[in-house]
């Protein structure tokens, strides 16, 4: 079958513990519709602790 993007993967494989268990098969699939995949470099700042954001972060590899 065809690969599945990183975040799908993700969201429908269980990877992700309950995070994404609320929300229906349907809500998982308009999350993956939406989610856009982002590279930091090392050392690069994502987010500031403290600051209201507007995005929500997946980290697929490296640390936070």
């Amino acid at each position: 079958g065809a690969e599945l993007a990183p975040v799908q993967r993700v969201i429908e494989s269980g990877d992700s513990g309950e995070l994404f268990a609320p929300f229906s098969d349907e809500e998982r699939q308009q999350i993956v519709a939406a989610a856009k995949e982002r590279r930091f470099g090392k050392g690069e700042q994502v987010v500031v602790e403290g600051r209201e954001g507007s995005t929500f972060f997946i980290v697929l590899s490296g640390s936070a």
